[in-house]
C-alpha cells in the first residue's frame, strides 16, 4: 500500500478513470480470473491461485480505508452493495454477494427489462458495461425500480434484491396490476413481506417501500410527476425532500437516486470511493461530504467540457436511454455519465479486492513513486 500521503488536488483522476475502464472488463465478476492491464492473470481476491470455481468470499476494504476513514463496509452504495440500515444508507447492482461489510452493488442483471412475455424467471445476462451498470429488471418505471432497489439493498446482497424485484413484478402481474407506485402502495404488508423476506429486515423495508410508494402516489400520482417536480426543485432540495421522508434515504441511497434515477450530476461517495482515497494516501478520516467534494472537484478539474462531450458521444441511443431514465439538461449529461462510470468502476474494484495491484499500476502509469504517495 502506498507509503506516502497525497494532497487531494494531486490525485490523477484521468489516469484512474482510464485504468478503471480497463480493469472493469477483466473483473472477476465478468470472468473467473482477474487480469492486470499487462495481461498477467491474477486470482480474484479470496480465490486460490488455481482459479477454482465457486462463489468467492467477498474481500474487505483496504485496512487503511477502514482505519483512516472510520468506515465499515456497511456504508458502501450501488447495485452490488450491502448498504446499512442507518442514516448512511447505501445503494448499488451485480450478481455476487457483496462484502459482508460493504454495500454501490450487482453479477449484473439484464440491462433492460423484458418487453413482452411472462414477467418471471431469470434471463441470460450479457457482459456488463460501465455505461449501463445499474440494471433494469422489472416491467415498470426504471426510476421507481431504482428507488426501491436502493431501499432493499440495505444489509443484503444484490442477488437477493434482484430476486425480490422480480418476485414483486411477478406478483403484481398475477393480480393484473402494474409495477407502479400506486399498485405497490396498494399491496398489503402480508403480501409484500413474504416477497422481500430474503433481503432481511423485511418488515422495516416493507414499511419503507409502502411509505415511499404511498407518498409518490398520494402527492404526485406518478413517478413522472414526482421526478419532474424533483428536477424542477434541484438536486439539493430534492435530496433534502427524500431524506425528510424518514424512509431510509441516507447520504448514499439519496445520492444514488439523484444520480441514477433523477440524472443529477451528484457523485456517490460510498465506502469504496473513500477506500480508494485511503489507498492513494489521502490523509485523515474521510467523511462522506469531503470525499464527494474531492471527486467532484477533481473530475471537473481534469475533464474539460470538450472531453466530457466526447465521453457522452461514446453512448449509443439505447445506452443513453438506460443511463438517463430521466433526461437531464444537456449541460449535465456528460458529468452524470462520467460520475456513473466512476462510481461503477470503483465499486467493481472494491468488490475485486485488488486495491494494492491497482495502486501499483496507477503509480507506474503516472510515474509516481511510493514515496510520493
Amino acid at each position: 500500500m502506498p507509503g506516502g500521503l497525497i494532497s487531494p488536488d494531486r490525485i490523477p483522476f484521468r489516469a484512474i478513470y482510464t485504468l478503471l475502464r480497463e480493469w472493469f472488463d477483466t473483473s472477476p465478476y465478468q470472468d473467473e480470473v482477474f487480469c492486470s492491464p499487462d495481461g498477467a492473470r491474477l486470482p480474484p481476491a479470496g480465490r486460490p491461485p488455481s482459479g477454482s470455481c465457486g462463489p468467492a468470499p467477498s474481500p474487505p476494504l483496504p485496512r487503511s480505508s477502514a482505519h483512516n476513514s472510520g468506515l465499515s463496509h456497511s456504508t458502501a452504495c450501488g447495485p452490488r452493495s450491502l448498504p446499512a440500515v442507518s442514516s448512511v444508507s447505501p445503494a448499488s447492482p451485480r450478481t455476487r454477494s457483496p462484502p459482508p461489510t460493504a454495500t454501490p452493488a450487482p453479477a449484473h442483471p439484464p440491462t433492460s427489462h423484458p418487453s413482452s412475455g411472462p414477467r418471471h424467471g431469470r434471463t441470460t445476462r450479457p457482459r456488463v458495461s460501465l455505461k449501463t451498470w445499474w440494471p433494469h429488471l422489472t416491467s415498470g418505471d426504471h426510476r421507481l425500480e431504482l428507488c426501491i432497489g436502493a431501499l432493499l439493498v440495505h444489509q443484503t446482497s444484490w442477488r437477493q434484491v434482484e430476486d425480490a424485484l422480480l418476485a414483486m413484478d411477478n406478483h403484481l402481474a398475477s393480480r393484473g396490476l402494474e409495477f407502479n407506485a400506486r399498485d405497490l402502495a396498494g399491496l398489503s404488508p402480508g403480501e409484500l413481506e413474504p416477497i422481500i423476506r430474503s433481503t432481511g429486515f423485511y418488515r422495516q423495508k416493507t414499511r419503507r417501500i409502502h411509505g415511499f410508494c404511498g407518498h409518490v402516489a398520494r402527492e404526485f400520482g406518478t413517478m413522472d410527476r414526482f421526478m419532474a417536480w424533483g428536477r424542477g426543485a434541484g438536486a439539493g432540495p430534492f435530496g433534502d425532500h427524500l431524506r425528510s421522508l424518514g424512509l431510509g434515504f441516507g447520504s448514499e441511497t439519496r445520492d444514488s437516486v439523484l444520480l441514477y434515477a433523477a440524472s443529477f450530476p451528484v457523485f456517490v461517495a460510498d465506502s469504496y470511493s473513500r477506500g480508494l482515497l485511503s489507498v492513494l494516501g489521502v490523509p485523515g478520516k474521510i467523511k462522506y461530504d469531503a470525499c464527494q467534494g474531492i471527486f467532484e472537484e477533481g473530475i471537473t478539474r481534469e475533464f474539460p467540457r470538450r472531453e466530457l462531450a466526447m465521453i457522452a458521444r461514446e453512448y449509443t441511443p439505447a445506452e443513453l436511454a438506460h443511463a438517463l431514465p430521466h433526461r437531464p439538461r444537456g449541460v449535465d449529461v456528460p458529468r452524470v455519465l462520467l460520475y456513473q462510470q466512476f462510481h461503477a468502476g470503483i465499486d467493481e474494484l472494491g468488490i475485486s479486492g485488488r486495491w494494492d495491484a491497482f495502486g501499483e499500476e496507477l503509480r507506474r502509469r503516472t510515474r509516481r513513486t511510493a514515496g510520493e504517495w
